[in-house]
């Protein structure tokens, strides 16, 4: 199984304007409702995002802090609705990683490494954030967005071309800022 780490702020959302932003509700563990933020910018490619994940398999798995608040389930259904694939009954949100609360560096990088330890049936990932905090063996599992911009259609082509068929694309910095 292929699988993509997603965080949320700095990816969905541009961390910046909130008058840019479109919130989305969707109900907490505790079911009460919070609001999504998305980024207007940000909805077309991660539409394309969706779009892509859904014809090729590959799943999500929540690395954001906003785990904690809301079950990946929720976020399943609200991301499915929100993006206009609610008509698409199977899962793409399928999980979230652990939390670990430890004064070590790269500690979202420590948690993806105990989910990966612990689902033998993952055979490539990929990590969508915009904060380093990741061990140096991930580097190359990692887009980094940039906080101020989110997810963007630059970003979707790098995803492409990561999970490509065709191996010697998926050279180059995929961390780096554009």
């Amino acid at each position: 199984m292929k699988v993509i780490f997603l965080d949320f702020d700095g990816v969905i959302n541009n961390c910046g304007d909130i008058d840019d932003y479109v919130f989305y509700p969707v109900n907490d563990k505790s079911n009460r409702i919070h609001s999504l933020p998305f980024s207007a910018k940000n909805i077309v490619p991660l539409k394309m995002l969706f779009d892509f994940l859904f014809k090729e398999n590959i799943k999500i798995v929540l690395s954001t802090s906003w785990r904690q608040i809301i079950s990946y389930k929720n976020l399943d259904i609200a991301f499915k609705n929100f993006l206009g694939f609610s008509h698409i009954d199977e899962k793409i949100i399928i999980d979230e990683i652990p939390v670990i609360y430890e004064s070590l560096e790269a500690i979202r990088g420590n948690e993806i490494k105990v989910f990966l330890e612990k689902n033998s049936n993952i055979s490539d990932y990929l990590i969508i954030d915009d904060n380093f905090d990741f061990l140096k063996t991930q580097k190359n599992h990692l887009i980094l967005t940039n906080a101020s911009i989110g997810f963007s259609e630059t970003d979707f082509q790098k995803v492409k071309n990561y999970f490509s068929k065709n191996k010697s694309i998926r050279r180059g910095y995929l961390w780096r800022y554009r």
